[in-house]
């Protein structure tokens, strides 16, 4: 197969680290004012309460780390192009990106990185033109006639 070759780190979709970080925070501050509370207030349910409260705070903490993983967003996504071949490759798999599904591109000032979106105006990767192969991809969608826009 001839053409280029490269693999480009993505960009996430979503705000994964604000979310997992107000979580960790509700379950710390549930943890750190629930202890004192149940133990002032829990009688003769203070064990039972307790563990209530632990497992809550379990959830809280860990819950958005394991969903975050489950929904391939933990770790960023990785673009590989062969020839005219896209493919981008998550924590949970990957999927084949055509370049005819592929409706164009714009650049997205407050992520400061450019956002690849379908026909439908659904978002498929986000990339920076910083990143090692970032002004190669522009110049392979550019090749591709795949059109920069100033917004959808």
């Amino acid at each position: 197969m001839f053409g280029p070759r490269f693999t480009l780190q993505l960009r996430r979709t979503g705000p994964t680290g604000v979310w997992i970080a107000l979580e960790m925070g509700l379950g710390l501050l549930l943890f750190l004012f629930g202890v004192p509370a149940v133990a002032v207030f829990g009688g003769s349910w203070t064990a039972g309460s307790l563990d209530i409260l632990l497992a809550e705070t379990i959830i809280l903490i860990a819950g958005p780390w394991v969903l975050a993983l489950v929904k391939g967003q933990l770790f960023p996504p990785v673009l590989t192009v062969e020839g005219d071949r896209m493919q981008i490759t998550t924590f949970g798999g990957f999927r084949e990106l055509r370049l005819e599904d592929v409706g164009g591109f714009y650049f997205q000032r407050s992520g400061e990185c450019y956002i690849l979106y379908d026909k439908r105006g659904k978002t498929l990767a986000k990339f920076s033109t910083r990143d090692d192969f970032g002004p190669q991809f522009m110049d392979f969608l550019t090749d591709h006639n795949i059109i920069y826009r100033q917004h959808i």
